[in-house]
């Protein structure tokens, strides 16, 4: 039957549908996600490549934020896989 997925961090979450959810309202909400991360994703991209910040910000917050960058990046493939998916 049909399955919801959702990330939380990098794991993945598995829920049957079979009766419980409407595709398309799955559908606008994983897009809403979809769109939330990629803006999250622009910004600390746009954070790193300002040489003006990662020249003055301590070394443990730049290493913070390209953590996170690799971290939403592998949660935006998993959105697209469950839009994909549905």
């Amino acid at each position: 039957g049909d399955v919801a997925t959702s990330v939380v961090g990098t794991i993945q979450v598995h829920v049957s549908l079979d009766g419980l959810v409407d595709k398309g309202a799955e559908k606008v909400r994983l897009t809403r996600e979809l769109d939330l991360t990629q803006a999250y994703i622009n910004s600390l991209e746009k954070k790193l490549a300002n040489d003006a910040f990662t020249s003055k910000a301590p070394e443990k917050i730049v290493n913070t934020m390209k953590s996170n960058l690799e971290e939403a990046k592998s949660k935006l493939a998993l959105i697209k896989d469950q839009l994909s998916a549905l």
